[in-house]
């Protein structure tokens, strides 16, 4: 991905030196680095949107634990461990970045 003026500009061949053919470098919209979705634009969207889709799938499970009638700590237990950290990844910098004026 490239990021900044450079990301207008047409996708170039990089060459190796070390004797092989050029090969083409394929440019994407968006990747993930450290649990973080990085789009082309800087945009949040596309990681607004993973995020919501894991934490969804997972609450999704909680209700069918729900439904199977177990104990209401142990459905406490559930979200703590698997849905809270999903949605709490990384909120320590959105927080110092909100904070920031």
């Amino acid at each position: 991905m490239i990021l900044g003026p450079l990301a207008k500009l047409s996708p170039q061949s990089l060459s190796c030196n070390s004797g092989s053919p050029p090969s083409t470098v394929e440019r994407v919209q968006y990747f993930k680095l450290l649990g973080i979705t990085v789009s082309s634009d800087l945009n949040w969207q596309k990681h607004i949107d993973t995020i919501i889709s894991k934490a969804s799938s997972r609450i999704y499970f909680l209700r069918i634990l729900k439904n199977s009638i177990l104990y209401q700590h142990h459905l406490r237990h559930f979200y703590v461990t698997v849905i809270r950290p999903v949605l709490q990844y990384c909120s320590v910098v959105w927080h110092h970045g909100l904070t920031k004026a």
